[in-house]
């Protein structure tokens, strides 16, 4: 039997504990603290009596075979150099991003490979239908791909000032929510990607709440990024070709969900947007996919997640902050001409290989 830990109260729960009781020959290991979350949550009270329960945090290092941290960036990182030097656990699973920055995940990654442990990362947008499709879109001789992600986040909506929504602690447009596509983009050694232009838009108060970037891939092809947190109507698209006469391959309004109608305030399984009080819950979408990252059989990411971590650093080397531009109307921040920013940032180079 293979033994599962989490420490997380929020996605921890809703999405790692049902993705791992799904899979055979795995039991999953809570600290009692969470037990009150579990009965509590109508999608998630039939799992109690499959969970084993210790009585506090540190209990799982000495359970656990593959433990999950879903916390805050920052509280990822003190977890795991807190780790005790004789812990059972073997492999660490991450929700993303593992740290705040790209310099400190980097340093993370070095301090889990020199303890021998095995890592994987929370990249579940990586394990999509359309993410499989990424890799024939780039490497089109001369290929034009655009990624355009719209939708409200949920600390907008609600006005809140919570991590999500904090640019240094590893939250925003950018190092929350693009930090998904850049690791979709990366998942494939062999591809080389040069950061050409990257922006990040700031609203009054400094949150970044867009952000836009142009990649040069290898022989020539060229991928154009707008991720707008802050949009009236949720929308996900990829388009290949030239802008103007290029064709559609992806149009839906949650990354994760192809079914769902591109409508103002539609759900969105990736942006913490939730449902009307009262509503039945449904398990989440990604469940499916953390399930492939929690396999017990699955190798190590350290490799790709240091790849995607490379390509953060340069663009975030590589990027400017501009005014965010309201975008009321529904239409999603669109990657800007960069021309002016390619010379300045042609040295930021990612090589994925």
């Amino acid at each position: 039997m293979h033994t599962v830990g989490i420490l997380g109260g929020g996605f921890g729960l809703y999405g790692y504990l049902p993705a791992a009781c799904g899979i055979a020959g795995v039991q999953v290991a809570l600290p009692e603290r969470y037990r009150g979350t579990v009965r509590e949550r109508a999608e998630l009270e039939h799992l109690e009596s499959r969970v084993h329960w210790v009585a506090a945090d540190h209990e799982l290092f000495t359970v656990a075979d593959t433990l999950v941290i879903a916390r805050r960036p920052a509280d990822q990182v003190a977890l795991v150099h807190a780790m005790p030097a004789h812990s059972r656990v073997r492999r660490i699973v991450l929700e993303k991003p593992i740290a705040p920055t790209p310099r400190e995940a980097a340093a993370l990654l070095d301090a889990i490979r020199a303890r021998g442990l095995g890592v994987r990362a929370g990249f579940s947008m990586a394990y999509t239908s359309w993410a499989a499709a990424l890799p024939a879109l780039l490497h089109a001789q001369g290929g034009q791909c655009r990624v355009s992600w719209q939708f409200m986040a949920h600390h907008f909506t609600h006005d809140r000032h919570g991590w999500k929504r904090e640019h240094q602690e590893g939250g925003a447009a950018l190092r929350f929510y693009g930090i998904q596509l850049l690791a979709a983009l990366t998942r494939h050694e062999g591809t080389s990607l040069r950061v050409l232009g990257s922006s990040l838009h700031r609203t009054g108060d400094g949150s970044v709440a867009a952000w836009t970037c142009e990649l040069e891939v290898d022989r020539g092809a060229t991928v154009r990024i707008a991720v707008n947190s802050q949009a009236a109507v949720a929308r996900f698209a990829i388009g290949a070709g030239p802008e103007q006469h290029g064709r559609s391959v992806v149009a839906w309004a949650d990354p994760f969900r192809p079914d769902a109608p591109t409508v103002p305030g539609a759900p969105n399984a990736a942006t913490g947007a939730t449902r009307a009080t009262g509503a039945t819950p449904e398990p989440d979408r990604r469940i499916r996919m953390l399930a492939e990252i929690l396999d017990p059989d699955a190798p190590s990411d350290y490799a790709w997640i240091a790849r995607s971590t490379e390509l953060w650093n340069a663009i975030e080397s590589a990027s400017d902050s501009v005014n965010f531009a309201s975008e009321s109307s529904g239409a999603v921040v669109s990657a800007p001409d960069m021309a002016s920013s390619s010379s300045r940032s042609a040295a930021a180079e990612s090589g994925a290989a």
